[in-house]
């Protein structure tokens, strides 16, 4: 009897805590980008009470020259699309410089995040258009 409830006791604890695991969102991890003149930038993405958002571990290549910092917000609210199974909708963080080269304004934009395979992202503005207000953003990710 002792060995049976231990049985059912242990197959209740991994029911119970094998499927918390099963939650777990596959946007969250660490993404790189690639293929443009920001390749080498590094975000993590966790959750935020019922969003997630996108910290900036490394920025490289032109989020350098645009003023972009490790632990700037990058990517903030952001939360399953509704009508699309491989999309996220969120904001972006976009910086504006003066003319000594000093962040003058910095403002989120709505975009998309896009699956293109299990480990590939792409960044869409609202319109659909790639990488919003600049070139197509594409991250794979590295954890």
């Amino acid at each position: 009897m002792k060995n049976v409830l231990t049985l059912i006791t242990a197959a209740l604890f991994f029911l119970i805590f094998g499927s918390c695991g099963g939650n777990k969102d596959k946007l969250l991890g660490k993404w790189e980008r690639f293929d443009d003149e920001s390749s080498g930038s590094v975000i993590e993405i966790s959750k935020i009470g019922s969003y997630m958002e996108g910290k900036l571990t490394h920025p490289s290549g032109n989020l350098v020259e645009q003023r972009f910092e490790p632990g700037d917000i990058k990517w903030k609210e952001i939360v399953p699309d509704t009508k699309e199974k491989k999309r996220y909708s969120g904001k972006d963080l976009y910086k504006r410089l003066d003319a000594d080269n000093n962040v003058k304004e910095a403002e989120y934009m709505d975009i998309y995040f896009e699956f293109l395979s299990n480990d590939i992202i792409q960044i869409l503005d609202p319109s659909g258009s790639q990488g919003g207000i600049n070139k197509p953003q594409k991250w794979r990710r590295i954890n």
